[in-house]
């Protein structure tokens, strides 16, 4: 014997994308949960329509950001609605999207840059929950902040956030305080989980 490896086993190719085989794509919907009645939102760059992927496909769209229209001319949008409820028609079905069912919603809450508002990403949630949406997804990201919740002052910077969380909560603990009319402290986000409004974040 001049050499031992391990054993190997052939499996019958997939008429899917590996992505699609890795969460088990097929056993999902041959239980019925293709996104059937459901109403899923797409809060993004907006939707490029004539994809053939998502032709017939979008339910309803709404721009969020000032542009005239809620058409992606950036594609990250395009891309995500793809796969969260494209046909896949562009790929014989081979790429086809999780929720290929689902009434797609879509809200251009990030403007042709990337930069998303807040204020629109905000007004963007508000109109899918009015739509009805089950599901909403955001593939959102950015710098963090310096900590600071609105309304509490100061001008602390990114370093010393976490000694003067650690320090606020320890004088919340030995003297309770109220910090606005009709709000506890235990009913306040953790440090850092609140954003002004209107401030910019990008992708």
């Amino acid at each position: 014997m001049t050499r031992i490896q391990l054993d190997r086993k052939l499996v019958k190719p997939s008429a899917l994308d590996r992505n699609l085989i890795q969460v088990n794509a097929q056993a999902a919907w041959d239980a019925g949960a293709t996104g059937q009645g459901a109403k899923l939102a797409v809060l993004d760059t907006g939707v490029d329509a004539t994809h053939p992927d998502l032709a017939g496909r979008v339910a309803a769209a709404e721009d969020f950001t000032g542009a005239v229209d809620p058409t992606d001319r950036l594609g990250h949008g395009t891309h995500v609605a793809g796969i969260a409820a494209g046909s896949g028609a562009a790929a014989a079905g081979e790429r086809r999207g999780l929720a290929f069912d689902a009434d797609l919603l879509v809200g251009k809450v990030c403007d042709d840059t990337g930069s998303c508002a807040d204020s629109a990403i905000i007004a963007g949630m508000e109109w899918a929950a009015a739509q009805g949406a089950k599901v909403v997804n955001l593939s959102l990201g950015g710098p963090h902040t310096d900590g600071l919740e609105p309304g509490r002052g100061g001008t602390g910077t990114a370093d010393r956030r976490p000694r003067d969380a650690v320090r606020g909560r320890r004088r919340e603990r030995r003297a309770p305080r109220e910090p606005a009319a009709g709000v506890r402290h235990n009913q306040l986000p953790g440090g850092g989980a609140v954003r002004a409004r209107g401030r910019r974040r990008r992708r």
